[in-house]
């Protein structure tokens, strides 16, 4: 016996020995004719059959391992793909982050500044200087409300024919001349 698996055309080589079984032995034996029969009818058959369908089964699964070798593989990269761009998000986030906090203290620097700029004001009895207040207005978060020591927001403030701002953050507020206080 081959150590190997019949091939396809020895499987159909079989069948057809099978099949003729008869025509090689004298067999005088009823018992021993209808064992050949059931062989050589039926056994043989039924194996080669089930021989064809299990072949056919590894075949597809021999495929079906290289299909998942091929997505395993897309997938590993994709997953790889994704945690070099997750790290490279987190360290944007980062420096984000830390550009955040030093504009945070950049205006709370300025805030600082322009509270010293008051208290010296008030300290000699002036007015809160225009430029002050222009400042102060154009710090004042997009949406947020503003008082009315602050003056209108960019986007309240009155146009110029020429279409140029005026009010608390026209160029004549910072000479001192717009905003009338």
């Amino acid at each position: 016996m081959p150590n190997h698996p019949p091939t396809g055309q020895q499987l159909d080589e079989i069948e057809t020995r099978a099949a003729h079984l008869h025509e090689y032995a004298l067999l005088d034996d009823e018992p021993m004719q209808a064992d050949a029969d059931q062989l050589t009818g039926k056994d043989v058959p039924a194996l080669v059959a089930a021989l064809r369908d299990s072949r056919a089964e590894i075949d597809k699964l021999i495929r079906w391992h290289g299909e998942d070798e091929t997505a395993m593989k897309r997938m590993r990269a994709t997953i790889t793909r994704l945690r070099t761009e997750n790290a490279q998000l987190r360290a944007a986030r980062d420096v984000i982050a830390s550009m955040h906090r030093d504009l945070d203290a950049r205006h709370d620097a300025v805030a600082a500044f322009l509270d010293e700029q008051e208290r010296a004001a008030r300290a000699f009895e002036l007015p809160t200087p225009a430029w002050v207040e222009a400042v102060r207005a154009a710090s004042v978060p997009p949406g947020a409300p503003v008082s009315a020591s602050q003056g209108p927001s960019v986007s309240e403030s009155a146009q110029s024919p020429t279409g140029a701002p005026t009010g608390p953050l026209s160029a004549d507020a910072f000479r001192g001349e717009g905003s009338g206080r």
